[in-house]
This record gives C-alpha cells, sequence and structure tokens, in this order.
C-alpha cells in the first residue's frame, strides 16, 4: 500500500510542477516538491529503486522551478 500511495502522490507532484510552470505559481510549484520528495522517500525506503530512480530525476527539475518562481 505505500508504494501504491507513493506513485500516485509522486505523479501529483509531477503535474503540479507542470501546471506551476503553466501559471507560474510558486506555491504550487514548492507543493510539487514536497510531493515529490515524500515519494521519493517512501519508494526508496520501499525497495521499489526503479520509482525513486525516476522521483529522483524529477527533483531537480521541481526544485529549480520552485527556487525560480519564488524570486518573482
Amino acid at each position: 500500500m505505500p508504494l501504491q500511495w507513493a506513485m500516485s502522490t509522486g505523479n501529483q507532484g509531477v503535474v503540479l510542477m507542470l501546471l506551476a510552470e503553466g501559471r507560474a505559481d510558486a506555491e504550487m510549484a514548492k507543493l510539487a516538491v514536497q510531493q515529490i520528495e515524500a515519494a521519493f522517500a517512501t519508494s526508496r525506503a520501499g525497495g521499489d529503486a526503479h520509482y525513486a530512480a525516476i522521483l529522483a530525476a524529477q527533483l531537480p527539475e521541481a526544485r529549480a522551478l520552485a527556487q525560480k518562481l519564488a524570486k518573482r
């Protein structure tokens, strides 16, 4: 069950990141980072190395977007 939660939460985080970029919404970008980080930690702890790697690859982009939008 935790891995299903992680997949759902991670996917939501990625969608939030895309929406935040399109709307230039700093709060939404911050939430996206939080969701991706939580999903990454749960995936890694649950032994799902494949999905953890996918999320790890998304984190730098999400963090960079959140920082960029926070400066506006």
